[in-house]
């Protein structure tokens, strides 16, 4: 990049930051939009409808076991009834035919159980897998969240845009300190000073700003 005046760098690096800070707002933005349509959809899976559907297929499971239960009874009962001689009072075959009708309902509760226990796998697996994209999206929201407050914290303390991405910290606090930190480690000393603002070894021109210093600790001569 050319060699900049004191007001060119101000104004590309106020650019840059405002920039940054307006992508970041962006994604942010974004963010917090999709971890609210994940919560919407979390509550559109326990709408009326889907209760309704839920108990509808929990209503006919139960209907189903009850007439398979009774239907077996009978079957049982008729086998072993007796008369006054001791003889079986119902024949072989309409015992048989209560058996029969006493399987075939046990195979309707089987099927009535087997599609309650499938609607409710997949409430379940629907349920994880929003549970997991409000996760997702709450978590892009934070990391937003966080990068916009290291971006204010890096403009409200002229922390160079190319050093802005060094800041630590999980609140503004400890952003605003390890901004307060860096700045100290790159400022140019005064006249006389030495350490940090000291040219490429063997030069012996000072840096006279903020960029010089920087390119003089990249070994870069103007």
């Amino acid at each position: 990049m050319p060699d900049e005046t004191d007001e060119e760098r101000e104004a590309r690096e106020a650019a840059e930051k405002e920039a940054a800070e307006a992508d970041t707002t962006s994604e942010l933005d974004k963010a917090k939009k999709e971890a609210e349509a994940a919560r919407t959809e979390a509550e559109k899976a326990r709408t009326d409808g889907q209760i309704a559907l839920a108990d509808a297929a929990e209503q006919r499971a139960t209907a189903a076991e009850e007439r398979a239960t009774a239907a077996e009874e009978r079957a049982k009962t008729a086998a072993g009834a007796k008369d006054s001689d001791g003889k079986n009072k119902y024949s072989e075959e309409y015992v048989k035919k209560l058996r029969d009708e006493a399987a075939k309902h046990r195979v309707g509760a089987n099927d009535a159980k087997g599609e309650l226990q499938k609607f409710k796998d997949a409430a379940k697996t629907e349920a994880e897998r929003v549970a997991d994209a409000i996760k997702e999206a709450e978590t892009r929201a934070e990391k937003a969240e966080r990068e916009l407050l290291r971006i204010r914290v890096a403009t409200d303390k002229n922390v160079p845009a190319h050093l802005a991405s060094r800041l630590v910290g999980d609140t503004k606090e400890e952003l605003e300190a390890d901004a307060d930190s860096l700045l100290k480690d790159v400022a140019p000393a005064g006249p006389g000073g030495g350490g940090l603002d000291q040219g490429p070894r063997g030069g012996s021109r000072k840096p006279n700003d903020m960029n010089d210093w920087m390119r003089s600790r990249a070994g870069i001569q103007r």
